[in-house]
Order: C-alpha cells, then structure tokens, then sequence
C-alpha cells in the first residue's frame, strides 16, 4: 500500500486550502485522490461519500465542463459496478 497512509491526510489539507483560496478545479482534484486513495485501501463507502462531496462541489461551483467530471463519472461507476449496484 506504499505511502497511502500518508497521502490521505496531505490531500485532505490540500483540499481545504484549496477551499479558502477559493482554488476549486484544485480543491476537486484533491477530492477525487481522496477517493482514489480510499479505493486502494479498500474503504469503498468512504471514498463513495468522498465522491459526494466532489459531486457537490462540482453542483455548487458549475465544473460540469471539467475533464475531472468525468473521471468521477468513472470512479463512481468503478464503486457501483463492485457493490453491483449500477443504476
């Protein structure tokens, strides 16, 4: 699992500072490592509920355009598809 442990929380401050300099395409991709991070390690609902807050984002700051949209489009259909839940 290499330096996994140690990247979450570096990302997550990422993300906040993201936040308060209002950076957010920076602020979403430190969401969607989150996610990727949290899939590694196998915790599938945090990273779906990491997901949540990247979609919402992604409402809230119109980054529909946004190459990174549809890489959380995949993650999320990766996480579906291993819950077998894709609908």
């Amino acid at each position: 699992k290499g330096e996994l442990a140690r990247a979450l929380p570096m990302m997550q401050q990422t993300e906040q500072m993201a936040r308060r300099h209002q950076a957010n395409h920076y602020a979403l991709w430190a969401l969607l490592q989150q996610s990727e991070i949290l899939i590694a390690q196998g915790f599938l609902q945090a990273a779906y509920e990491t997901q949540d807050k990247a979609f919402e984002l992604i409402r809230e700051q119109h980054l529909e355009q946004l190459p990174m949209h549809e890489f959380l489009l995949r993650i999320r259909a990766q996480i579906l598809w291993s819950w077998s839940r894709l609908d």
